[in-house]
């Protein structure tokens, strides 16, 4: 049983530092990227703002429907989803391009 907490913990603190480490990213980008600066036809203000309501909504979705432990690994779930997605996607449209 203590193994099961540990991990618990474990993957509640990786969630934690996910979150903290995507509010950093969306302020470094926002502050970096004054200009309006676009990344395939859409301004990277809008993908920022985008990828930080999404993580906030989702986790906040879960957690109200769910206990914490669930919120814990669905949104580390999701989070590696869509991490894969966008990794094919980009890889699928390197391929492309030569």
């Amino acid at each position: 049983m203590i193994i099961i907490d540990i991990i618990i913990w474990l993957i509640a603190t990786v969630l934690v530092l996910t979150l903290c480490a995507t509010a950093y990213s969306v302020y470094h980008s926002i502050r970096m990227n004054r200009r309006k600066r676009k990344e395939n036809g859409i301004p990277v203000g809008i993908i920022d703002w985008s990828v930080a309501a999404f993580v906030i909504i989702l986790s906040m979705v879960i957690w109200l429907t769910t206990s914490f432990t669930d919120m814990c690994l669905v949104t580390a779930a999701v989070m590696l989803l869509t991490a894969t997605a966008t990794i094919v996607f980009d890889k699928v449209k390197k391929r492309r391009a030569y």
